[in-house]
């Protein structure tokens, strides 16, 4: 038999006066015990569970008297059975369908439940208060339940049911043939039944908040009637979301934050992001290197729930993550960042992506203040109104604001607060949005009006406990290799080295601990390594520059040492810097275009030997940390090693991207067939492919950084 379907109307599961999921109600039936005489009503009953008929299926009912005054409205205890017999029937209409089999009258003792506040009903002579709240959520329960063909609801509402089966059978086990007096008069009963009366009122309001949980996530049939405005074309870059298979999509890697480490920092944001008063935006800020990113991927890990989480003790969800990043062109897109968001918040949110019906799909092509506006602010202030209070908040995550274009950053930041302070003051409920950035100026000015309790600055915090982070985590990487055990002191002169910098633990460990090599390594090996790393001069003596520059230094130093010794040093140079000037990842053949007195093996060789920078991801060469571009290309920080604006290599690659165009550019240069095929549509074979790849490189490297560094 086919399951009616639930579309819930949010309007249909209305609060419900009663108590919240997270304070269980004080009922006491004890009062209602001291109530009752033996003359109030015939007890002398024995509480033996009888069957009865009920819609082609069996059930059960106690032998009490159905008999009812003429004119008397009908107790509350017929319409908790009735209730519960729908509700039951349903449940068995959906078990096959959720399980694939067909079980023969499941749930048979459920209606003990009923018979339980019948006996009570009689016993006082009238209902309890505890009945009519039960019967108001059971009746919402049964109306919304009747009304859905969702898969995952089918499944809840057999689960639940499956539970209320199971107390029903514990009560029936527990009365067995005693008498409702005996019952009503011995003590563990009514310990047992004073669990029951709070049991019931918690599943019920338990699962009413896990339908609308579910309801709120459904969002098929809303993402069906968005078709019209192609919803699909606003995810503009895929690759920013946290947990992208980043070689798909050649993204930059992403790690949580080592297990045991930063727990004051994420205990805050999660603070934060699940208490409904505090404010919409919270800032987490922090110089290159001290791990803002990893925070942000843990926050969105925490908070990115699945359907088996208790609603009872979900308080707020990942609706959106964008991580932001200079060396994909997409990823450091202004325009991209709120399309791509609200993509995400419509297949998250079924209230949300019912708002977004009206937008105009032009919006994705206007200004980032507009998309704030248009694609987030008023829809989300639209679907408030339709969006029960008790769901939890969907938190929006955008990391590494000071990685976009130019300052485009601060600007996006700007339009988004001003955004959040102009709106009324619920329009936002339900909505928070953690960004990350480093500690610009502008931008720490721009969020200073909001509250204290959401900025985080990871300089403020107390240097032992980020000392105490990094050394867990050197601890840990240190154990991979196999009978190596470093004492506490020279735990301690790494953690010093590292000066609360966690991108120079997590370098160090690369470059000591190669990847590939780790199964080959010896405690040995690791220890000369080490001694060589400290005993070389940190290159910050009376505090000028960072702590990780002597480590970079070092990296690159060992490159072009072993370059030296085949006379390619300054061809290893000019690899290297090729590397970190491109405005995007480049791929072997296009380096090697742009160098053409290198070839392939000698171009792996030095990637091969900075594998503590730089990796390889779907044969394009990239840097692991932001960081490290910004040490080469500062000459105060990378001495002799520096490859900066002024640097005679420019001028050599802006010939040479110079060279590639005017030899390679031509009318029709994918040999199209007619100029009314578009050049997606066309097919082209792999010569012509690395051919344009290449002189996309070159005009990108003449025209958006050689021209203009070398002016």
């Amino acid at each position: 038999m086919h399951l009616p379907s639930i579309s819930v109307d949010p309007a249909m599961l209305r609060p419900i006066a009663g108590p919240t999921p997270n304070r269980p109600p004080a009922h006491s039936l004890q009062s209602l015990f001291s109530a009752i005489s033996p003359a109030a009503a015939d007890i002398s009953q024995p509480a033996v569970i009888e069957p009865r008929e009920i819609d082609g299926g069996t059930v059960t009912n106690t032998e009490v008297d159905d008999s009812q005054e003429p004119g008397r409205s009908a107790p509350l205890s017929n319409k908790i059975r009735s209730t519960l017999d729908a509700i039951v029937l349903l449940a068995r209409r959906a078990k096959p369908l959720v399980e694939g089999t067909v079980a023969a009258l499941p749930f048979s003792a459920v209606l003990v439940i009923a018979d339980v506040y019948e006996a009570i009903e009689k016993m006082k002579g009238t209902a309890t208060e505890t009945h009519s709240k039960l019967i108001s959520r059971l009746e919402v329960l049964r109306e919304a339940l009747e009304k859905t063909e969702n898969a995952e609801s089918r499944r809840r509402i057999v689960e639940f049911v499956q539970d209320l089966d199971s107390v029903g059978i514990r009560l029936k086990a527990a009365l067995g043939t005693a008498t409702w007096r005996k019952v009503f008069q011995t003590h563990e009963l009514q310990t047992m039944l004073e669990d029951l009366d709070s049991q019931m009122c918690d599943k019920t309001e338990l699962f009413q908040l896990d339908i609308l949980l579910a309801n709120e996530r459904d969002t098929t049939a809303v993402l069906e009637s968005l078709t019209n405005i192609r919803l699909k074309k606003w995810l503009l870059a895929p690759a920013a979301t946290y947990n992208i298979d980043n070689k798909r999509y050649d993204a930059p890697p992403r790690n949580a934050c080592s297990p045991g480490t930063r727990k004051a920092v994420l205990a805050q944001i999660q603070a934060w992001a699940e208490d409904a008063s505090t404010p919409p935006i919270f800032w987490l800020s922090g110089m290159a290197g001290t791990g803002k990113s990893t925070i942000a991927y843990s926050t969105c890990g925490d908070f990115d729930i699945n359907d088996s989480r208790d609603p009872a003790i979900v308080r707020a969800f990942l609706g959106a993550s964008f991580f932001c990043s200079r060396q994909a062109p997409d990823l450091r897109n202004t325009g991209n960042i709120i399309p791509t968001i609200s993509y995400q918040l419509a297949r998250r949110c079924s209230s949300f992506a019912a708002s977004l019906r009206s937008c105009d799909d032009d919006v994705v092509r206007q200004t980032a203040n507009m998309q704030i506006r248009e694609l987030l602010v008023n829809p989300w202030e639209r679907s408030v109104h339709s969006r029960d209070a008790r769901l939890p908040s969907a938190l929006v995550v955008i990391d590494a604001l000071d990685e976009l274009d130019s300052d485009d950053g601060e600007a996006f930041l700007s339009c988004l607060v001003t955004a959040a302070m102009d709106a009324t003051q619920d329009a936002l409920a339900g909505l928070k949005i953690l960004i990350t950035s480093r500690p610009h100026p502008k931008i720490a000015k721009l969020v200073s009006d909001l509250s204290r309790k959401t900025i985080l600055r990871l300089e403020d915090i107390n240097k032992q406990d980020t000392d105490a982070d990094i050394r867990t985590f050197l601890d840990k990487e240190f154990r991979t290799v196999k009978t190596l055990s470093l004492s506490d002191h020279e735990l301690t002169q790494l953690v010093n080295r590292a000066d609360g910098l966690f991108i120079y633990a997590v370098t160090l460990c690369r470059h000591i601990m190669p990847p590939r090599a780790i199964e080959m390594l010896t405690a040995v090996d690791v220890r000369e390594a080490l001694e060589q790393l400290i005993n070389v001069e940190n290159g910050i003596a009376g505090g000028e520059g960072l702590a990780v520059d002597a480590l970079y230094g070092q990296v690159v130093g060992n490159m072009l040492e072993q370059s030296s010794l085949a006379r390619r040093e300054n061809e290893a140079r000019r690899i290297l810097h090729a590397i970190l000037i491109a405005a995007q990842p480049i791929s072997l053949d296009e380096l090697t275009a742009l160098i053409p007195s290198i070839n392939a093996a000698f171009a792996l060789k030095v990637i091969d030997s900075l594998y503590a920078v730089i990796y390889v991801s779907n044969g394009h060469i990239h840097t692991y940390h932001k960081s490290f571009p910004d040490f080469m290309l500062n000459k105060t920080r990378s001495n002799s090693t520096f490859c900066g604006a002024n640097s005679p290599l420019h001028l050599t690659f802006y010939e040479s991207c110079m060279s590639i165009m005017t030899k390679s550019l031509r009318f029709n240069i994918c040999d199209l067939p007619s100029s009314y095929l578009q050049t997606s549509a066309a097919s082209l074979d792999s010569n012509t492919r690395v051919d344009f790849g290449v002189i996309t490189s070159a005009r990108q490297g003449a025209l958006g950084n050689h021209a203009q560094r070398t002016h």
